[in-house]
């Protein structure tokens, strides 16, 4: 992917509206209450925070949401916000694309939130001892 503009990843996006995006962040975050540390759920806002001119879609350098972190609480170490996306990858909520320069190089990362899924709750059947064989 080449780097430029916010709108120009637009098709990236998996939600309609900003409240759609924020309703599955709140769910992903009841269904893992315990999957981030305080700094990993300050480093998460703010990434969402940054997820709302296109829902669910952010393109920034680690460093600049660092540096917005640090605003926060007494902010997050550059570790702690890799650590969180990491976590956040591994569960399936993020997906992240690099970004490369005209020149060569990388740019940005493209943040992609995706919806999550809502757990089925089934319900085994039960079956009679069959006949062995």
């Amino acid at each position: 992917m080449r780097a430029g503009n916010i709108y120009q990843f637009k098709h990236l996006s998996k939600f309609k509206s900003v409240g759609e995006f924020n309703q599955q962040k709140d769910r992903f975050l009841q269904q893992h209450p315990d999957l981030f540390t305080r700094s990993e759920y300050i480093a998460f806002e703010v990434l969402s925070q940054y997820s709302v001119v296109i829902p669910g879609v952010a393109n920034a350098k680690i460093a600049t949401l660092v540096s917005a972190c640090a605003r926060k609480q007494g902010g997050v170490s550059r570790a702690s916000f890799t650590r969180m996306l990491r976590k956040a990858k591994t569960a399936g909520f993020l997906k992240i694309h690099k970004t490369y320069r005209s020149n060569g190089g990388f740019a940005h990362n493209v943040f992609v939130f995706h919806p999550i899924d809502v757990a089925v709750e089934t319900q085994l059947t039960y079956r009679d001892s069959g006949k062995t064989p």
